[in-house]
């Protein structure tokens, strides 16, 4: 077909199957240095019900040993409001294979049960692309 363009494959995350993100080479999209190696950052934000922060946190101190175990994984660590409720787990892959193998193991499912009645709507998922800025140390966060 004239001017048709190839979509780029799409990956679900978690329970947020309506939400579809596109994998996109990054490398190429904010010019990294060739043989610059990083990892997949993932940011996920939880909304609790009022007074379920700590509930949420309990949680992933359920599943994390299980998840630190998975091949792959580089950094998976929760993060409490500062006098709130909202938890935001700040996650590093070594690629996105990996990733998409953690959003469909046993841990995650887990991690789904203990948390449906604590939360006020689905986590939010954000895979995010490096930007190297400046500083290359600096700049982008390093592969573990």
């Amino acid at each position: 077909m004239v001017g048709h363009r190839h979509r780029p494959p799409l990956v679900a995350v978690g329970r947020q199957s309506n939400r579809r993100l596109p994998r996109r080479g990054f490398a190429s999209r904010h010019r990294l240095s060739r043989g610059l190696s990083v990892s997949i950052t993932v940011v996920a934000k939880f909304n609790p019900r009022p007074g379920m922060g700590s509930r949420i946190i309990d949680a992933f101190r359920a599943v994390s040993p299980q998840v630190h175990n998975e091949s792959g994984c580089e950094l998976y660590a929760a993060h409490l409001e500062r006098d709130g409720d909202v938890v935001v787990m700040v996650e590093r892959w070594s690629s996105l294979e990996k990733l998409d193998a953690h959003a469909e193991g046993a841990p995650l499912q887990q991690l789904n049960e203990l948390t449906a009645d604590l939360v006020t709507r689905p986590y939010e998922v954000w895979i995010l692309d490096p930007v190297l800025l400046g500083d290359p140390a600096r700049g982008i966060i390093p592969r573990a």
